[in-house]
């Protein structure tokens, strides 16, 4: 009989638990070395098996409790999360949840700077064009 993964975690500490049940100990050694590693691996397994893309119980929990909307973000934790357990050592989330937040309130910044410059150089463009304009017959 194989193991099936539980398909419908509703919080971390449940998806902690199935990974615990499900991953074979191969598995297990891989996240526990280095569970940044596993993104494109289990950790999109995980974001598309259980619906972070969309409105799953495990997602709306990771929005409600801790503002953390981006799917990538959600497996990352989870994965962190799952190490921390598997190498016995505490697993501050608020401190996680700090640094995803930290980086998309950069990117938002960042964003708005290249919003900022884009028009700069469309205005600087129109500028040019008039002036090219003006010297046509």
């Amino acid at each position: 009989m194989t193991k099936e993964l539980n398909p419908n975690p509703k919080n971390l500490d449940g998806a902690v638990t199935a990974l615990e049940e499900y991953l074979s100990n191969w598995e297990k050694t891989c996240i526990k070395d280095n569970p940044n590693r596993q993104h494109f691996g289990i950790g999109m397994y995980l974001r598309n098996y259980w619906g972070l893309w969309h409105h799953s119980d495990l997602a709306v929990w990771f929005r409600n409790n801790y503002q953390i909307v981006h799917p990538d973000d959600m497996s990352g934790i989870i994965l962190d999360r799952y190490s921390a357990y598997l190498n016995g050592k505490e697993f501050d989330i608020w401190a996680e949840v700090n640094e995803y937040h930290e980086y998309w309130k950069k990117l938002e910044l960042f964003d708005k700077m290249l919003i900022e410059f884009d028009s700069s150089l469309c205005e600087h463009r129109k500028l040019l064009e008039a002036a090219f304009l003006k010297r046509i017959p």
